[in-house]
């Protein structure tokens, strides 16, 4: 996939993101610089003297401070969190400043000049800005130079390839997923996740017939070229949403829309570093796969590896190794061996980070080995689709005892799971009516509620871990009519589900 290609893929996103904002006539331009903590800014649309008052765009000036800002296209409002805390908010035409938050020494503050909008760009008063930020500002009129002064704050640890100028837009997700408060880390989690999870596999499939090609010629150059045409797409991607949330216009043609990508690449660290290598595996004597090494970020459910294998039995297939988190709080994270789909994933299991690993991973689903027998209750055929039951049972037992809700009795949840012949967890595709669950005697039936890609259903009960389950449940194939589909499991404790849903790379102990 070349530039031309993915410039081609991209010419409807241009509209999409396009954004209309009020304009006024450019004023005249003056050779007024600004300079902050000895760095001078550069910008976009050149700082322009309004009234005796030097305007600059809001985006670059409060992110080169350290806040984050946000813009309400509607109400023409921008809004905008520094890092030390409160809160400053503007509005286009409005003199009128107001400084930190409700009921919490809330300040208004009169301007000379209003903020406006100059050549599709923001334009907010910089002395102002700065001195609501902390700042201390300086003119120098000899040489035309704003002197901005302001003492650092305190941010969190950025990426592997992150800047710290740049304040995140969604700092609890930074902390959630590893990469903090770093607004250019948010930046290349964003692209890299869309890439991962939605740039990768849709083409992949989209250009089915193309990828198939390569990968039994064996030509690694064209699926490198193409895996960083996808790549470079996720990160277009990611760029424009950007400027469009920062109050900025997309540009007007795809020449336009690639330059400021060239651009914003690599301020925003998204170059073709992130692909390490891509190589073509021979997996079996009937499977070639191509392994794609990414930029290991440490980041979660982001990945370090990609598949794409192919044989004529199990057909076109892509994969993905994503770091997952720490579970247990003892440094030992999990990687889970995935498969990815336009539109859908699912995990298998968990298992190292490493290349070998990962591609014997590969190996066991592109395999042609028998499969597992299945009870004929266990399977049928919907939609001509033939459909295989898994199901599990299991009770809020940490190894310490059940937890008692009163009577002896326990939450108890049961998972059901339908899985194709190629292994694929197609659940989310079907519809589903009762579940009933028989102990001897006793009966436990209701409806099945999502949960995740699966189905759950949770009550109550007196059971015990090792007691047998008979569990029938119903399928609607898309007439309405049902199907019914059963099998008989052992009632596991929350322990055994979570070392299942772990794999055996991981060690489950309750401390």
């Amino acid at each position: 996939m070349n530039k031309k290609f993915t410039k081609l893929l991209c010419s409807m996103m241009i509209l999409i993101f396009s954004v209309s904002l009020i304009t006024l006539p450019v004023m005249a331009e003056e050779n007024i610089k600004v300079v902050l903590n000895g760095t001078e800014l550069v910008f976009d649309v050149p700082p322009q003297l309004i009234n005796d008052r030097t305007m600059v765009p809001m985006r670059k000036i409060f992110e080169a401070l350290g806040a984050r800002v946000e813009w309400d296209e509607e109400n023409e409002i921008i809004s905008a969190y520094p890092n030390e805390g409160g809160k400053i908010v503007m509005q286009i035409g409005n003199n009128i400043i107001t400084v930190g938050v409700e009921d919490d020494n809330q300040q208004h503050i009169t301007l000379d000049v209003a903020p406006i909008i100059v050549d599709d760009r923001t334009l907010v008063p910089v002395r102002a800005v700065s001195e609501c930020m902390g700042a201390n500002v300086d003119w120098e009129d000899e040489t035309q130079t704003v002197i901005i002064t302001k003492k650092e704050q305190p941010v969190a640890t950025p990426g592997p390839t992150a800047s710290p100028t740049k304040p995140a837009r969604y700092p609890e997700e930074g902390e959630f997923n590893g990469y903090g408060n770093d607004g250019i880390a948010e930046l290349q989690y964003n692209a890299r996740y869309l890439f991962e999870q939605r740039k990768f596999p849709r083409t992949v499939f989209e250009y089915e017939k193309e990828t198939i090609e390569y990968i039994t010629t064996s030509n690694v150059s064209k699926m490198k070229e193409n895996i960083l045409g996808m790549w470079e797409l996720g990160a277009l991607d990611v760029i424009l949403n950007d400027l469009e949330l920062s109050g900025g216009k997309i540009p007007a043609t795809e020449d336009k829309v690639w330059e400021l990508v060239d651009e914003k690449r690599p301020e925003f660290g998204m170059g073709d570093e992130h692909i390490v290598d891509v190589t073509i595996e021979k997996i079996d004597a009937d499977t070639n796969a191509i392994i794609v090494k990414l930029l290991d970020t440490k980041w979660a459910m982001l990945s370090t590896y990609l598949g794409i294998a192919y044989n004529k039995t199990t057909g076109l297939k892509c994969f993905t190794l994503e770091r997952s988190y720490d579970l247990m709080g003892d440094g030992n994270v999990p990687y889970m061996f995935c498969f990815v789909e336009d539109g859908s994933r699912g995990s298998y299991h968990a298992t190292t980070n490493d290349k070998q690993a990962f591609i014997n991973a590969i190996k066991g689903v592109m395999s042609n080995s028998t499969a597992p027998a299945f009870s004929s209750d266990e399977i049928a055929v919907i939609d001509g689709v033939i459909c295989i039951l898994d199901a599990t049972v299991y009770i809020m037992d940490f190894g310490s005892g059940n937890v008692d809700f009163g009577g002896g009795t326990t939450p108890t949840t049961a998972i059901i799971s339908i899985y194709n012949q190629k292994g694929e967890n197609i659940t989310p595709t079907l519809s589903f009516g009762e579940i009933t669950l028989t102990k001897g005697n006793e009966t436990k039936s209701g409806d099945l509620e999502v949960d995740a890609d699966d189905r759950a259903y949770g009550f109550v009960s007196n059971w015990k871990a090792g007691d047998s389950i008979n569990v029938s449940v119903d399928v609607k194939d898309k007439a309405g009519k049902t199907v019914k589909m059963s099998t008989s499991v052992k009632v596991k404790t929350a322990v055994d589900r979570l070392q299942d849903l772990l794999g055996p790379g991981v060690t489950v102990e309750v401390m």
